[in-house]
């Protein structure tokens, strides 16, 4: 006899992976942009992160004059997410006060110096081109077959006491 139980972690799986599923189709038929479907991954990847002890709040960067802060910060708005502040980054040697740092595409060049200056633990760095997680990034997106993934750099993750939840990293490509 089967049993109808599931636990928890694989409830909360199904759920985001319906979710970002129907998000993903929705976004070719609704007009949603590409980066308001990152700014929806962030979210649940600040969600399902767990940071190092004595955080009262976060503070996501990111990396040049990209639109995607706007979309964040509508989302945590929308969310009534408190305790979390967006900047945009200028200069790579500032990134090591942030907790979450994304790199667009345009500015994955920087990804060296961003390594180099973001030397604390419990900093998540989030790259928009799928070789970056090979390179040290934690989570990289990536495009394939016009579906939006992403790539998770355990030993990155590991490195920076970082904790995903086994949920997110069954979701992802995990390397």
């Amino acid at each position: 006899m089967f049993s109808s139980r599931i636990s928890l972690s694989q409830l909360l799986k199904r759920r985001w992976l319906i979710y970002s599923l129907l998000l993903l189709s929705l976004s070719s038929f609704a007009g949603i942009t590409p980066n308001k479907i990152k700014a929806v991954f962030i979210y649940k990847f600040m969600q399902y992160t767990e940071f190092p002890q004595g955080k009262s709040g976060l503070k996501i960067g990111v990396m040049g004059n990209s639109d995607i802060i706007a979309e964040m910060e509508s989302i945590w708005k929308a969310k009534e997410i408190q305790h979390v502040s967006f900047s945009l980054i200028n200069n790579p040697q500032e990134v090591d006060q942030y907790d979450i740092i994304f790199i667009p595409e345009n500015q994955s060049q920087h990804l060296d110096l961003v390594l180099n200056a973001a030397k604390k633990q419990g900093v998540l760095i989030i790259a928009d081109k799928k070789e970056l997680a090979e390179k040290g990034a934690g989570i990289s997106f990536y495009e394939e077959n016009g579906k939006l993934k992403f790539m998770i750099n355990k030993n990155t993750i590991d490195s920076k006491k970082l904790k995903i939840s086994s949920s997110l990293m069954a979701l992802g490509t995990v390397i």
